[in-house]
């Protein structure tokens, strides 16, 4: 699993878009969906455009930010609609050399979206994995489900996965989320302490 920070998992950022749906504002959200190479954020990173300007979260800084903030400003302007693009290294210059599918989209609907995210943060308080796949054949309406991993029928790829998937044939993204992994030190001596 990657750092929980500013994904699906940080139930600090969770609770904070709930509150912007509770109180009707919309947002956007842009995520990195795939990386190929070297990339500072993977998939699962998560930036969100507030309705009053501010910016939660990071895609990962440099050129890959720069156009996820422009097109999250234009998309919540109206000027522009959801969107999903692989940004290359020949297109952002970006000194890491890697590329990354990142897409942008407006929270169109605060309830939905507010039932969507409590149920993610029901989810991980049950502590069961579950899986996020969000469907993009048509922008313009991303379906997203949470599905727990025991309701998946046998032998599904995303019930053994640790890691988010692409799958460029159907245009989903699968993320497997759960409760971060404790660790527990066992021992009273100088590593224990630390």
């Amino acid at each position: 699993m990657n750092d929980s920070h500013e994904t699906m998992r940080d139930e600090g950022f969770l609770s904070r878009l709930i509150a912007e749906c509770d109180a009707g504002r919309p947002f956007v959200v842009s995520s990195v969906l795939a990386t190929r190479g070297s990339m500072p954020r993977h998939a699962g990173a998560r930036m969100v455009l507030l309705a009053d300007g501010t910016f939660l979260g990071t895609v990962g800084g440099g050129r890959v930010e720069q156009i996820a903030q422009e097109r999250s400003q234009a998309v919540l302007a109206g000027q522009q609609s959801n969107s999903i693009e692989w940004l290359t290294h020949a297109k952002t210059g970006m000194a890491c050399g890697g590329d990354a599918l990142v897409s942008v989209r407006h929270s169109f609907d605060s309830k939905a979206e507010g039932e969507l995210l409590r149920g993610v943060v029901n989810l991980l308080h049950d502590g069961e994995p579950f899986v996020l796949c969000e469907r993009w054949a048509d922008p313009q309406n991303v379906s997203i489900d949470l599905t727990r991993v025991s309701e998946l029928a046998a032998g599904d790829p995303r019930a053994t996965s640790d890691v988010p998937r692409w799958d460029e044939s159907s245009t989903t993204y699968c993320e497997p989320l759960g409760p971060d992994p404790v660790c527990y030190v066992f021992g009273g001596g100088h590593v224990g302490r630390a």
